[in-house]
């Protein structure tokens, strides 16, 4: 198992966005991992500012029902990155990352963060877990928070939204600690996986909080 948490600023032009992805960026992706039998997700951590909290991470709380899986959530209750979603057979993680930012927040955020000039919000890669099983690529973006009040809408899978300020990064619990089926029944509680808690550190660290 291995670790990279430098962050890689992904340069994106308007012919690199949505449909028609390709991204042009230090780090290579010529290693298709994606591809193989091996299971990719990624992720996206919202950085904003939230009047009398200062600037925050957004994180999404897993709800009870998965609908696009027809079953109960695991974990329910626990946190995660503000989107996230596994790559499809075929796809590229980044158009993924468009696809699952139009599915949990809604098509208008997917248009803000990936149609606008990509200038304005740049995109960072902060974080990538590679395990036995599944590789996560999480990616990282600053968004003005009367953008963020204005544009997201969540999908009837979340279970709300939950912000954490840097100094409340070392307090999150590990999620693999709590029962998968109950969760987290403390909504007081922030708990999430190590590598998106590390993510989460990752991108306040860019952003120079």
């Amino acid at each position: 198992m291995s670790f990279r948490t430098a962050p890689t600023i992904i340069d994106r032009t308007y012919e690199d966005v949505y449909p028609a992805v390709s991204v042009r960026q230090s780090t290579v992706f010529s290693e298709r991992r994606w591809l193989l039998a091996k299971r990719t997700s990624v992720g996206l951590v919202v950085i904003t500012n939230l009047p009398g909290m200062g600037t925050v991470a957004v994180l999404q709380r897993r709800g009870i029902w998965n609908f696009e899986k027809g079953k109960l959530e695991s974990w329910p209750g626990g946190c995660q990155v503000t989107a996230h979603g596994g790559v499809e057979e075929g796809e590229d993680p980044l158009r993924t990352l468009q696809r699952e930012v139009g599915e949990e927040l809604g098509d208008a955020m997917r248009s803000v963060l990936f149609e606008d000039d990509p200038k304005l919000r740049p995109l960072i890669e902060v974080d990538r877990h590679e395990g036995e099983k599944e590789d996560v690529i999480t990616y990282a973006v600053k968004v003005e928070p009367d953008v963020f009040k204005k544009y997201v809408r969540l999908s009837p899978d979340s279970g709300g939204l939950s912000f954490v300020a840097p100094e409340g990064v070392a307090d999150i619990q590990d999620l693999r600690t709590f029962d998968k089926a109950i969760g987290v029944t403390d909504l007081r509680t922030i708990a999430m996986f190590e590598d998106e808690k590390r993510a989460v550190a990752t991108a306040f660290s860019h952003f120079g909080v």
